[in-house]
């Protein structure tokens, strides 16, 4: 490529993300805890999440970490991929975030600053 070309890249997303869609996104502890690692590596593991999920709850039992997988297979990273909030790899269990960090910021802050969450599931 020489200095004269330019090269255009668009970017299409396939959601819009409502304040509505992000408050319910946001309305459970476990989708928060989520969101925060996520907000801070931009990817993890199902298993790194599961650690972060059971060390904010004070839940260490090997069965306790195993029941928290569940929920977040079956029902948060479900939850949070509609919303197209991330994306969620199930062959590889990895899970990334598409939303911008700066755009989830106070949606998390007012969600964690006011408890709206559920407890998890």
């Amino acid at each position: 490529m020489t200095d004269s070309q330019t090269v255009t890249i668009e970017v299409e997303t396939t959601y819009d993300r409502s304040p509505t869609d992000l408050f319910d996104a946001f309305s459970d502890k476990r989708r928060q805890h989520v969101l925060e690692y996520l907000s801070d590596y931009g990817i993890a593991t199902l298993d790194e999440l599961t650690t972060r999920v059971a060390s904010r709850e004070k839940k260490s039992s090997e069965e306790q970490q195993q029941q928290i997988a569940i929920s977040l297979v079956h029902h948060h990273l479900p939850k949070l991929e509609e919303t197209g909030i991330v994306s969620y790899d199930s062959d590889h269990k990895n899970i990334q975030l598409l939303a911008d960090p700066a755009e989830l910021a106070p949606y998390l802050a007012l969600a964690t600053d006011r408890e709206f969450g559920t407890g998890g599931q």
